[in-house]
């Protein structure tokens, strides 16, 4: 019997709660496996994406990482000190070694 506007779905119609979406499941285990496979394995991919396109793997970090972060017993997060540390690509760090 067809949906009619209007109408009430049956009780144990449609996906259940918490359950994935099949496609976005699939995608994800064909990225996964992809990952596997790059040359160093995935934390090998990644290593070296954080040193070409640090932009992109920041933006993967920053959705990774939770929205909202508590200190210790539920306080904020006291903020002390920020260093900056300068990232060389590694073709630089190999020039500069003299491996090359």
């Amino acid at each position: 019997m067809p949906f009619v506007k209007g109408q009430t779905r049956p009780a144990g119609s449609g996906r259940k709660p918490g359950s994935r979406n099949l496609t976005s499941q699939k995608l994800k285990e064909l990225v996964f496996k992809a990952l596997e496979q790059q040359e160093g394995g995935a934390i090998g991919y990644l290593k070296t994406q954080a040193v070409q396109e640090p932009r992109a793997f920041m933006a993967l970090i920053g959705k990774l990482l939770p929205t909202q972060i508590t200190g210790e017993d539920g306080e904020p997060v006291r903020i002390t000190q920020i260093e900056l540390v300068p990232l060389a690509r590694q073709d630089a760090v190999d020039d500069a070694v003299g491996d090359g």
